[in-house]
């Protein structure tokens, strides 16, 4: 097999494991928990694959891209709307608070600023284990 073909078949699998990370953690990532994550389905995925294919996955637009104050991006996958984020001070961890439990309004304009979106950052202390459907 060529190496072009090995590079392929490896690419697919770590791919595929770090899509299945997004998927089984709910949340959003940091490429650090996403790398310990992936490293369940490829034990030899290295941090530089996982900048990797965060690059490209968000160019693609098969992830998106949280820019976190004071820290990191965090990706998720597509197809999700957030009105606000939790970042556990004690782990770093980051969760979407579900917007029912969220009430602001964005206004459209403010000092002839035109507002597009808007997020909410929430700082504080998650439980240690979050049950599963709470992310």
């Amino acid at each position: 097999m060529s190496n072009e073909k090995v590079k392929s078949k490896r690419d697919t699998r770590q791919r595929e494991a770090i899509s299945k990370a997004f998927e089984n953690s709910g949340r959003p990532l940091s490429p650090k928990e996403l790398l310990e994550i992936a490293s369940q389905w490829v034990p030899n995925i290295g941090i530089a694959t996982i900048y990797r294919n965060i690059k490209i996955m968000v160019n693609e637009e098969s992830l998106v891209s949280i820019p976190i104050p004071a820290g990191p991006p965090r990706y998720y996958l597509p197809g999700r709307s957030y009105k606000a984020i939790f970042i556990c001070e004690k782990t770093d961890r980051t969760f979407f608070l579900d917007d029912a439990h969220i009430s602001f309004s964005t206004p459209e304009s403010v000092d002839g600023l035109q507002i597009k979106s808007a997020s909410l950052f929430y700082h504080g202390v998650a439980p240690v284990k979050r049950k599963a459907g709470r992310n």
